[in-house]
């Protein structure tokens, strides 16, 4: 993956101010559309937190992809989602996520980065939920480029397995 791609990528991924309206009725939206949307992002999260307990690496690469595409959903910006769809579709993503959550402690620090961004979406601070957002997108490509440098991915999160 390309610099240029990455960037492209996280730098639509980060304009997360547009977001924050996932949480805030605004005119033509109802309050259970936005409770709705919040409901399903804590759930991902209780979801993601347990898979990363049970060290399921299967269900929290699901849960990843689910947790991106409700942020980008709930952006409700087209122009934005028609970019991460092309993205998605042109890395193989589900490869990429896997090889990152091989690196020793990936997950659960992932795990911890999305919880923090919905907290600031919460709070309405789109700015530090931006930013937020930008640092996990470097650090899961540190942690894909330490794992492509290796040639693979650890069995376990923790680093437990061969």
């Amino acid at each position: 993956m390309t610099n240029s791609s990455n960037d492209l990528r996280f730098s639509s991924c980060g304009r997360l101010a547009s977001i924050q309206k996932l949480y805030s009725s605004t005119p033509g939206s109802s309050p259970g559309a936005a409770a709705s949307r919040r409901y399903l992002l804590e759930r991902n999260l209780r979801e993601a937190d347990e898979a990363v307990e049970r060290d399921d690496r299967e269900r929290y690469a699901e849960l990843v992809q689910e947790f991106h595409d409700l942020l980008i959903a709930g952006a409700d910006n087209s122009r934005l989602e028609a970019h991460y769809r092309m993205l998605m579709n042109q890395l193989a993503y589900s490869r990429l996520v896997h090889t990152s959550l091989g690196q020793p402690g990936r997950a659960l620090q992932s795990d911890r980065e999305h919880h923090v961004v919905l907290e600031l979406i919460l709070e309405k601070d789109g700015d530090s939920a931006e930013h937020v957002m930008r640092e996990h997108a470097r650090a899961s490509r540190r942690a894909l480029l330490a794992g492509l440098l290796i040639g693979g991915s650890n069995e376990r999160f923790d680093g437990a397995g061969s």
